[in-house]
């Protein structure tokens, strides 16, 4: 059901709107009232391509997961960046996504649509946790009070965290109601209007951001998870996962897909570093991440490599994990396994509840599943990696072994995996070969958008890309 939804849904909204216009019965200047279940899948969808395009191409370049052969994948993995490739992420975010799920939130208020406004809550507070993860100081507190503020203030990004949690926080206590209104249904093509996944998301999108801030505030982060876990109430399998599907037409494919196959073949290749990594631990979804296109091998490009690359015909490309055969993979915006993985660094770092070892097997096997490994292959690889982890003299030998594993369980979520690295420093990556950062080093933030900063006088300065964000500390 939801995947005829998103393949319809571009296609519907634009043809009903022709209709309704040229129908004689309906008067264009006053137009059929906008409602929750109209503008929700466009919110999702809307979400979903962000991540999974401009934004997964510039740090998918940058954790190593891509690499940049022509344009501007070329200058995300050789660290080129001016507030350009920014516009249509922060257009998309605050004047698109943002803005609806304020409408939604309106709406919702007024008609008594709790659990309407509850998943608006939560989309809100995972896309401004999204845009400050990656840029710091943003627009928050003004960003969607008053249409007049045309130049809202940049809040700091310890109190946007704040005031994340809280709308997470708010968002589960509305889904507690006994009134909940109308239930979403299909128009949420998340969940399908269930509300004990929202509630699950929404309290697992807390343990997000409470390890994501466990360097500075380790006892407040460590009393959070604790909570979280022994409320029982986390993501329980990969059923839960927060993702957005695609389909297999022009138009309706996953963007990265799109990029990739329809768009831009000629700029993109395989990390060979990703491949190599992957090789080295016999990892089995070498072969559903990718495919090497009857050459026999996967052969990928160097991250700033300086040799010409590989013919189109003979690299490796995405395979069905990532994008799908046709482009119908789903948008992954937060998984399982990345709570899984979540709860083992807290295990390790912070001394959380629960066994660090137990919730790295289980991130893995859920990861594995996701990718459709068979079980033989799976439990042979977590078997390896399980044997690494023992062998470990040391948590942070431990931290290096299960942050490894995540980075490359988040192919296609290169958010994820660039806050993770960062974060922990793991993996341990050696700066593309052509580095374009003052010092050489790996970018640690990405550039405001260069629109905002001609226009926004509360922005005074362009960030620089060696610029840790607040949460980034060593």
């Amino acid at each position: 059901m939801k995947s005829k939804y998103i393949i319809l849904l571009f296609s519907v909204l634009t043809l009903t709107a022709c209709n309704d216009w040229l129908d004689i019965n309906n008067d264009p200047n006053n137009p059929v009232e906008v409602t929750p279940d109209r503008i929700l899948p466009a919110t999702q969808v809307n979400t979903a391509f962000i991540l999974g395009k401009d934004l997964n191409l510039q740090t998918l370049a940058i954790v190593q997961h891509l690499a940049g052969t022509n344009n501007q994948l070329l200058s995300y993995d050789t660290y080129f960046f001016n507030g350009t490739e920014a516009d249509n992420v922060w257009l998309g975010i605050y004047a698109g996504a943002l803005q609806d799920l304020k409408k939604i939130e309106d709406i919702s208020a007024e008609n008594g649509d709790v659990f309407f406004g509850a998943i608006a809550k939560i989309q809100g507070a995972f896309l401004f946790g999204l845009t400050t993860d990656l840029y710091g100081d943003i627009p928050f507190s003004q960003s969607l009070q008053d249409i007049d503020i045309v130049a809202p203030e940049f809040d700091s990004q310890e109190n946007i965290y704040g005031g994340v949690i809280s709308m997470l926080e708010s968002a589960v206590t509305d889904l507690g109601s006994s009134d909940l209104g109308v239930n979403p249904g299909a128009s949420d093509l998340v969940y399908g209007g269930s509300v004990d996944q929202w509630l699950r998301l929404a309290k697992s999108l807390q343990l997000k951001f409470w390890i994501q801030q466990r360097k500075i505030n380790a006892s407040g982060a460590a009393a959070a998870i604790n909570a979280l876990i022994a409320e029982g109430e986390l993501l329980e399998g990969n059923g839960d996962n927060f993702s957005v599907p695609f389909g297999t037409t022009n138009g309706n494919q996953h963007p990265l897909y799109d990029f990739a196959f329809n768009r831009r073949p000629g700029d993109i290749a395989i990390s060979q570093r990703f491949i190599d990594s992957l090789k080295a631990t016999s990892d089995p979804r070498l072969d559903v991440y990718f495919k090497d296109q009857g050459q026999g091998d996967y052969l990928g490009y160097d991250n700033g490599g300086t040799a010409a690359p590989p013919l189109l015909a003979q690299r490796a490309v995405l395979g069905t994990f990532p994008v799908g055969d046709n482009g119908e993979a789903s948008q992954r915006l937060y998984t399982y396994y990345t709570q899984q993985f979540y709860l083992a660094e807290a295990a390790i770092t912070l001394g959380t509840n629960g066994d660090a070892r137990a919730y790295f097997e289980d991130a893995m096997a859920a990861a594995l599943g996701e990718a459709g490994v068979s079980d033989g292959e799976a439990a042979a690889y977590i078997s390896t990696r399980l044997a690494a982890y023992d062998a470990a003299g040391s948590d942070e030998e431990r931290l290096s072994i299960v942050m490894r594993d995540k980075w490359v369980s988040n192919l296609a979520n290169g958010v994820e995996a660039f806050n993770d690295w960062r974060r922990t420093g793991y993996p341990q990556l050696i700066p593309s070969t052509t580095p374009g950062t003052p010092d050489g080093s790996i970018p640690v933030r990405l550039l405001y958008s260069s629109n905002e900063l001609s226009s926004n006088p509360n922005l005074e300065n362009q960030s620089q890309l060696i610029d840790p964000v607040w949460w980034d500390v060593d």
